[in-house]
Order: C-alpha cells, then sequence, then structure tokens
C-alpha cells in the first residue's frame, strides 16, 4: 500500500474491516529516509519524505478514524518514523476515539 496514495489507504482500511473484522487498534508506522549531503540539496527529496512522513500518517488517519469513532472505542498510534532524522525531531501522536 501506498500510504502517500489516500485512496490506495482508504480502499485498504476497508478491506482489512471485510477480511479481518473491526479494527481495534491502528499502529500508522509509515518512514522513509535519504541521506543527502547539504552539496546535493534537492527539494524533491524533501517533498518525498514529506509525503510518505507526515502526509502518510495524515492519510492513515483519515482512512482509520470514520471507523474507530462511530464505536467510540478504538486506538490510534504513530510511533516515530525515525528518532532523529536529518536534524528534525518526531514527535508520536495518539488518537483515542470518543463518544460524541
Amino acid at each position: 500500500m501506498d500510504v502517500t496514495n489516500e485512496q490506495a489507504v482508504h480502499v485498504c482500511v476497508e478491506a482489512i474491516e471485510a477480511q479481518m473484522g473491526p479494527i481495534e487498534i491502528a499502529i500508522i508506522n509509515a518512514g522513509d529516509y535519504a541521506p543527502m549531503p547539504l552539496e546535493a540539496f534537492d527539494t524533491r527529496l524533501f517533498r518525498r519524505l514529506i509525503e510518505v512522513n507526515y502526509m502518510g500518517v495524515v492519510n492513515c488517519l483519515a482512512a482509520v478514524l470514520p471507523v474507530l469513532i462511530p464505536r467510540a472505542q478504538g486506538r490510534s498510534w504513530s510511533p516515530p518514523a525515525s528518532r532523529v532524522t536529518a536534524g528534525y525531531r518526531w514527535q508520536r501522536h495518539t488518537v483515542q476515539a470518543r463518544p460524541q
């Protein structure tokens, strides 16, 4: 599954629920890393890393939250894609579905 493709992520969540039952916990662990010396600075590489490392998590949350929230149960957790990468510190994000 390509986490940068929002539609593919939604299709994957639907397939998981159809084949395995309701999702109770989603551990979203998408990440990529590529070393880049300053002499070879490449904005395309940064854009790709942002699409995978940040938007990949956002796309997964967008697909899984609509199935967790109505049930008022379930958890989603995204561990750091990497502890410290290229000077950026990644933070853990936890979302717990709550009744409305």
